[in-house]
Formats: C-alpha cells, structure tokens, sequence
C-alpha cells in the first residue's frame, strides 16, 4: 500500500545545524536485538538514469512508504494506515529480515538531515513493535537527504522525499 505524500507548506523553514556528518563505515553497522540501534549505512539503491532523476526507484517503487511532513517525525493519520496493513502482514511473517529505512528533503545540513531521518525510521519501528512485529527481525537506518527518489527543486518532489521505506527481506533457508 503506497500512500500519496503530503503538502509541503512553502513557508517554513528548516532548523539549521552547521557541524559536519562524520564518515560512517559499513564495518560500524551493528544488528541488535531489542531495541534494535538506529544504523547509519548504505542501504540497498538502484542506479538512476537522467530520465529516472524525478521518479521513484524502480527497485522499491512497491515498498511501503510513510510520508512525513515537513521538518517533522510524527506519523500522519494515512501513515499509521499504510503501517497498520505492513504490521498485520508482518506479525504472521515467517523468516523475514526488516529494513526500516528513514529519508530526507534536501533542505537543511546534511547532520540535521541525518538525524531526522533517524527520528523517522525510529518512529516507524515503534510503531511497528507496538502493533506486534518482532522486534528482533527489525532494523532501522536514517539515510538522511542522501537517497531522493524525486526532485529536490519542487514542493511535490520534496514531499516525496520526506519518507520512511518499510523493505521485507527474506531470509534464506539452511
């Protein structure tokens, strides 16, 4: 289920931060139990075209999303709907790996972009834990404004952005 994003109101203004990002190795990545750590690392991207630059990857386009307004981390009503039916689905999941993947808008320091996709990634895993998905098949990753999947120089692109990806792995059999 893919909900639309929403409005962006052309009048705020994001709050800046001016400290850099520190480099993050993929070696740091950490997969732990209850609560499982917010991670910064590469997560799976197809490679876009030119012609791809203001649409959606074609490797997720069917990932549930949660959309977030702008310079916020709280789960709109439409979110919580898209979430409910990825928990349902999720409670009953058999080996299934889950990358909660949390985005950015372009707007603002890539620090502060980064630890808001964090918060957002973390608010969707809470919410998934509290609708009863296994907490220790769950991992969440704030990307930052690193990964845009539409154009950073529109409203509508923005709102695309501003985003949280719910992605099912499986896990292979041994």
């Amino acid at each position: 289920v893919v909900n639309a994003a929403p409005a962006e109101p052309e009048t705020q203004s994001p709050v800046m931060v001016t400290a850099a990002q520190p480099a993050v190795k993929t070696a740091d990545v950490q997969t732990a139990s209850a609560p499982a750590p917010a991670v910064t690392a590469a997560a799976p991207r197809a490679q876009k075209t030119s012609s791809q630059s203001a649409q959606e990857s074609p490797m997720f386009s069917n990932t549930p999303k949660a959309y977030f307004a702008f310079n916020k981390y709280v789960l709109t009503d439409t979110s919580k709907e898209t979430l409910d039916a990825v928990a349902k689905k999720l409670q009953n999941a058999g080996d299934v790996d889950i990358l909660i993947i949390g985005h950015t808008d372009s707007a603002g320091t890539l620090e502060y972009n980064q630890k808001l996709s964090e918060k957002r990634a973390k608010e969707v895993y809470d919410y998934l834990v509290n609708k009863g998905v296994k907490v220790h098949s769950m991992r969440y990753y704030g990307m930052g404004k690193t990964q845009p999947v539409a154009n950073n120089a529109t409203a509508k692109g923005r709102a695309k952005n501003r985003r949280v990806e719910v992605i099912e792995l499986q896990v292979p059999s041994i």
